[in-house]
Formats: structure tokens, C-alpha cells, sequence
């Protein structure tokens, strides 16, 4: 061993309170390999200690929150991921960047792009609530053409049934209206920026990429042209 007697890694967790609930320090040689488990939540605290900072690795792989030159490191858990206390990193922006990457996975994969139901859906659907606003309402946006359906906002109210109808006169007949003005909005096609479509008597323009069965005209759908989240904007 290089480092006989002496300390080689530690690992503490501590909790929201800053209260130390776990300590684990191993020497440099006569190490117990071992597994324990611990509860955690978002606001607790880890630090690790280890006298070769470059062998330590994260699973799965990321980048900006380890400092191979630091012994020691401190990491706060947030919803979104492990932010370092020394680098200040954003776990937002590492998670926005996962969500980017498991998006187009969906997108590529076309059993589970129409399934109702996906696993790969409902990991995706979570990432996104982990976000902050308004970064999560721009990512549910963004991606909620691939969420399973049973994936809502979770502020969303139930909707109350709609009452009856009473029977209301017969509506006079009306002029057909004027031939549409571009290609018919399909719920099964792919959209690609540029492309303009007219749908119940009004005209649209895809920002970029549109999956399948995101339809305009709708709020989470369509918006200004500047940007704002929304995949399509009148024209």
C-alpha cells in the first residue's frame, strides 16, 4: 500500500440540520470492503475526503462537479442533482442537458416515441419537474409530446364534467370557407422549422423540430415567434 496507516478516503452525510447521520473513513491499507445504505434527501449535505481526488467517479459520468485536485469536497443534494459548494456548479443546467440527450432517444426510437406508456417517458416527465421555474414550464413544453399520459403538470385542476347541453334551434347553413392557405396540419407527421401549416381556418409556422401529435393552436403549443418554449406561433 502507499498510504499505510494513514486516513485514504472518508465519506459523511449530513443532513439538512447540518446533524453528521453517517461517517465512513478508510485507511490506507487493511481497508473492509463493504456496502451500507442510507436515507437522503434534497438539502443534505456529503462530503469526501480522498488522498488521490483523481480517482474519484461519478455514475453516470458528469462533468463540471468534480475537482481532481481537491481532497476534500462537499457536495449540497438538490432536486435537480449534486451541486459542489466549491465549484458552484449549476445542477440545472447538467439535468437540462441529460433531458436534451434522453429526448432525442425517445425521438429515435419509434416503439417507444407512440407507446402510451414508457419508462424512458415517465424518467423524462420527472427530470423536467425537478427544474425550477421557469426552466421547467420551457422543458414541459418542449417535451411533453413525449411524456406518458398520465404525465400532467401537477398544479393542473381536475376538470368538472361538463353539464348538459338543452337543445338549442338548428344553425342556418354557412358558406364553405376559403381553401386553406398551406398544407393541412397532419397529427402524425414530423415538422421541421420553416414548415407552415393551416389548421381549423388559421395559419402556423414551426420555431424547429415537432414530434408527431403536437398540435397548434393550443396555450402550451403556441406562442410569440421569440422564442419563449412553444413550438409553433401564428402567422
Amino acid at each position: 500500500s502507499y498510504f499505510p496507516n494513514i486516513t485514504y478516503a472518508t465519506l459523511v452525510v449530513r443532513d439538512s440540520n447540518n446533524r453528521e447521520i453517517y461517517r465512513k473513513t478508510m485507511e490506507g491499507n487493511r481497508a473492509v470492503v463493504g456496502r451500507d445504505e442510507i436515507a437522503f434527501s434534497s438539502g443534505y449535505q456529503i462530503e469526501i475526503y480522498h488522498a488521490e481526488p483523481g480517482r474519484v467517479r461519478l455514475s453516470p459520468s458528469a462533468t463540471g462537479i468534480l475537482d481532481s485536485q481537491a481532497k476534500t469536497a462537499v457536495f449540497t443534494i438538490t432536486p435537480a442533482g449534486l451541486k459542489n459548494n466549491q465549484l458552484n456548479n449549476n445542477p440545472e443546467t447538467a439535468l437540462a442537458e441529460r433531458l436534451e440527450q434522453a429526448s432525442l432517444a425517445i425521438a429515435a426510437h419509434s416503439t417507444i416515441l407512440t407507446a402510451e406508456y414508457a419508462s424512458q417517458k415517465d424518467d423524462l416527465w420527472l427530470g423536467v419537474m425537478a427544474l425550477s421555474r421557469p426552466l421547467r414550464d420551457i422543458l414541459y413544453a418542449k417535451y411533453y409530446v413525449y411524456f406518458s399520459r398520465h404525465n400532467e403538470l401537477p398544479e393542473a385542476p381536475d376538470v368538472p364534467e361538463e353539464p348538459e347541453v338543452p337543445d338549442v334551434p338548428e344553425i342556418p347553413d354557412v358558406p364553405e370557407p376559403a381553401p386553406a392557405l398551406y398544407p393541412l396540419w397532419q397529427t402524425g407527421r414530423t415538422y421541421t422549422g420553416g414548415d407552415r401549416v393551416t389548421h381549423k381556418g388559421k395559419n402556423y409556422l414551426a420555431k424547429w423540430w415537432i414530434g408527431p401529435g403536437n398540435e397548434p393552436g393550443l396555450e402550451t403549443t403556441t406562442g410569440a415567434a421569440d422564442g419563449d418554449g412553444r413550438p409553433w406561433t401564428m402567422i
